[in-house]
């Protein structure tokens, strides 16, 4: 499942750049929900970053994650993403009703709790070990 979101990087308190974000969601990865942020041009891939999903929906109440990732509740409007990398740090604000309606639209495909009946175990440690059977 994927859906676009409104989003703008805070370059400063008087400055913002608007931009468009890719969410997905696949019940074959449960806990996890992907960011995917269009490039600058041709010759750069796309950056995604993958994390929890309960961080976006804890984040829109109260500040959650700690290290690379956090995410924060802006007000009625917006879910900031705080990002973390070798590369820098960035604010990415997000629309909250929009994002909102992913987190929900996640938790309507696995819900909290019956992650672990999504996930094929067997086939996750034939992986980790090289089994090619």
């Amino acid at each position: 499942m994927e859906t676009l979101v409104q989003a703008f990087l805070v370059c400063s308190e008087e400055s913002t750049v608007p931009f468009t974000v890719r969410l997905s969601y696949t019940c074959s990865d449960p806990y996890a929900a992907t960011v995917r942020f269009p490039t600058v041009d041709d010759r750069h891939a796309p950056t995604t970053w993958t994390f929890a999903r309960s961080l976006l929906e804890e984040g829109q109440r109260v500040t959650s994650g700690e290290g690379d990732v956090k995410v924060v509740p802006c007000g009625p409007d917006y879910t900031g993403l705080e990002l973390c990398s070798r590369a820098g740090r960035a604010l990415i604000l997000l629309s909250a009703h929009d994002l909102r309606g992913f987190v929900e639209a996640t938790y309507r495909k696995v819900p909290a709790g019956s992650e672990h009946q999504f996930l094929d175990i067997d086939d996750d440690v034939s992986r980790l070990l090289g089994d090619t059977h």
